[in-house]
């Protein structure tokens, strides 16, 4: 009994507790595309401080790219979690968006896993990433990845006035983290399907307070110290030779 007891304590003080953190981040930058006649259009930094998105007269489709910086949790990850993504654990993640210019607008948004850089003061329809070349994204209107959420956006003609807040599936949320083409930066694509006309949601440009907003809850399983993992093997193995004795 004393040995096993002896061996219990020690494992208790070897043992390393999950690290449990939250990000709050507004958006580092963003951008929509068209091909509504303008696919080679540069649209960021529009001088009404928005990005639309939907469709324009029910069938040209407006999509919006946004980056996220979430350097913190992949550093914590690294220096907590020894790097290993299995030891990461989302527990919940929300993206809010804002209403920049009133417009009467109901449909179905998705939110998803946009898995390139890009550059938002060059990204147009046809070329999304906004490289100028084809060694990046070259799928015209953007390569939509795994969906991360989706809700139904209904929003009034009112400019400033209403939000949509999309809960992020977790496990595929941070799937997108390590699979992001830059470590600690997470690129999403919106878009509907079913829209009809479109609407406009402030953009980085706009009042700040409006920018688009990603909160992600997480705990980092961490890894112990080599020194820490060898004394409890250094200590099995005496009680082993304790016991044969």
């Amino acid at each position: 009994m004393k040995k096993i007891l002896t061996l219990t304590i020690l494992v208790g003080a070897l043992a390393v507790p999950a690290s449990a953190a939250t990000i709050a981040t507004t958006v580092s930058q963003d951008t929509y595309i068209r091909n509504d006649g303008t696919p080679n259009s540069k649209n960021n930094g529009d001088g009404d401080n928005e990005n639309l998105l939907g469709r324009n007269a029910g069938a040209d489709d407006l999509r919006s790219l946004l980056g996220f910086d979430v350097s913190a949790l992949t550093t914590e990850l690294a220096t907590t979690g020894g790097g290993d993504y299995s030891n990461l654990t989302i527990n919940s993640a929300t993206l809010t968006i804002f209403e920049r210019r009133g417009r009467t607008f109901t449909a179905t948004l998705n939110v998803s896993a946009y898995g390139f850089d890009f550059t938002a003061a060059d990204a147009t329809w046809n070329d999304p990433d906004g490289d100028g070349a084809v060694t990046g994204d070259a799928l015209a209107g953007g390569t939509i990845g795994t969906l991360l959420g989706s809700s139904v956006v209904t929003w009034d003609n009112t400019a400033d006035n209403d939000s949509t807040v999309f809960t992020l599936t977790a496990g595929s949320l941070a799937t997108a983290i390590e699979n992001a083409a830059t470590t600690g930066e997470l690129n999403l694509l919106l878009n509907s399907t079913d829209a009809s006309s479109f609407f406009s949601m402030t953009s980085d440009s706009g009042t700040a307070a409006r920018h688009a907003k990603l909160d992600i809850d997480y705990t980092v399983t961490a890894v112990p110290e080599p020194s820490s993992t060898a004394l409890l093997g250094l200590a099995g193995l005496a009680l082993i030779l304790r016991r044969r004795k």
